[in-house]
């Protein structure tokens, strides 16, 4: 996974979240992630092998109080 956002960052849906490189088929082209929702980058993986479904970012609401 090749983030396109810092930790902090607000971000919207639909948003591109990063790109997705297929290490066993590099004749791919790199696949274009993006948000299911809207918030605030709280973590994410970097240059790891992972597979469908693994959380590679967390995104947050912030919440008034």
């Amino acid at each position: 996974c090749e983030p396109a956002v810092r930790l902090g960052d607000s971000v919207s849906a639909g948003q591109l979240a990063g790109w997705y490189h297929d290490l066993e088929r590099l004749e791919l082209a790199e696949e274009a992630m993006r948000f299911s929702e809207s918030g605030i980058v709280l973590s994410r993986r970097l240059h790891t092998m992972c597979e469908a479904g693994d959380c590679l970012m967390q995104v947050a609401e912030p919440v008034e109080g």
